[in-house]
């Protein structure tokens, strides 16, 4: 099921962040982002300093939580906050880590 709520035209690839919001934290994340690259290589060449960019896609994504704030009376919401709060950070200091 696709959430076209962020369709639309932007950066290309930050749609991959979108995709994976939620769950940029599984053990599987880079076969899943390798498995997105194929698939967009099959409409449209990718140069190597834009497959270096999808991690940074990925974080920006997931530093945009002002969803949880907007949605918080939703269940998945409030089933995620504390967690996802917890997991973002986790996920900033190994982002800054590699590549800051």
């Amino acid at each position: 099921m696709i959430d076209f709520d962020d369709a639309g035209f932007g950066w290309w690839l930050y749609d991959l962040g979108a995709a994976l919001s939620f769950i940029e934290d599984r053990e599987d994340i880079d076969e899943l982002v390798a498995a997105w690259v194929r698939g967009y290589r099959t409409q449209h060449p990718l140069t190597r300093d834009e497959v270096d960019e999808i991690p940074t896609f990925i974080m920006l994504r997931r530093l945009l939580v002002a969803w949880l704030g907007t949605h918080a009376g939703t269940q998945i919401a409030k089933s995620l906050s504390g967690h996802f709060t917890s997991v973002s950070g986790t996920l900033a200091e190994r982002y800054l880590a590699r590549y800051g």
